[in-house]
């Protein structure tokens, strides 16, 4: 039986917290031009 492949890529919060960073933008100042609250970003970079 073939086993199965395990991916490895980083997580896509990470990538949006690193993104975000390179913006040079707080959680918070993202949050406003998306029209999000800080509390999701945060939720959404964690996950």
């Amino acid at each position: 039986m073939p086993r199965k492949l395990q991916r490895t890529r980083p997580k896509q919060g990470s990538r949006l917290a690193a993104l975000r960073r390179a913006a040079g933008l707080t959680q918070t100042e993202l949050a406003q031009l998306v029209g999000e609250t800080q509390q999701n970003i945060a939720y959404w970079e964690q996950s």
